[in-house]
């Protein structure tokens, strides 16, 4: 999974809440966060390696603003889609009372700019040569993550693996088949073009008989 070097998923939360999230891949990434968003404290801003995958976030006046990415995806460049979820959200609501707001309503205003932002992102990213500006602003958190969480995600990275394997199988048996319906339509329309070229073939000795004998009943 890390090889694929993406930012995997995003989420924004309101003191120890959730309010809105988005992730393009299946697994437990969304369990995992936010379990991890139960133990960020206010005003910080931090990182947590897990296995690997990375999470960042940023709390501020008791939003946080969060981030989980591959091990391998530049630092700088996930500093910067996190910087521009909190900038999108920040300008997006201003004055919205977090306490009682209706999440569905939430989800439909920015889910799509949580995935939005994702998609820029991995297409396009900074050459990592700011790692020391980004340890200057995120510090390592050294906070225990539990067992069973480290277990989902395994199993979830697992589960991604199945999953494309599944899907390069039946692109293969797919391929095939398509190859073996071509093959068939190929060989019935050589046998059509023969039995044409024996018909036209017969039809010509006919003729080259007829007109060598000058009569129908072929005594020559």
């Amino acid at each position: 999974m890390s090889s694929n070097m993406n930012i995997i998923y995003a989420l924004v939360g309101y003191k120890s809440k959730p309010l809105v999230d988005y992730t393009p891949y299946q697994g437990s990434f969304n369990k995992t966060c936010k379990k991890y968003l139960k133990s960020i404290k206010p005003n910080t801003s931090g990182y947590k390696n897990i296995d690997d995958y990375i999470i960042i976030y940023i709390n501020n006046n008791n939003f946080t603003y969060l981030i989980m990415i591959s091990s391998d995806f530049p630092k700088s460049t996930a500093s910067s889609c996190l910087k521009s979820i909190q900038k999108e959200f920040e300008t997006t609501f201003p004055n919205q009372d977090f306490e009682n707001i209706d999440k569905s309503v939430l989800n439909q205003e920015f889910k799509e700019k949580l995935k939005l932002k994702i998609e820029y992102y991995n297409q396009n990213r900074e050459d990592d040569n700011s790692t020391e500006s980004f340890d200057e602003v995120f510090k390592e958190d050294d906070a225990l993550i539990s067992i069973d969480t480290l277990s989902d995600l395994s199993k979830s990275t697992l589960s991604l693996s199945k999953s494309n394997l599944k899907s390069i199988i039946n692109d293969e048996i797919y391929a095939v088949k398509e190859t073996n319906k071509m093959s068939k339509a190929s060989n019935a329309k050589k046998i059509i073009i023969l039995i044409v070229l024996i018909i036209i073939l017969l039809i010509l000795i006919y003729f080259i008989i007829y007109f060598s004998c000058g009569s129908w009943t072929f005594q020559c």
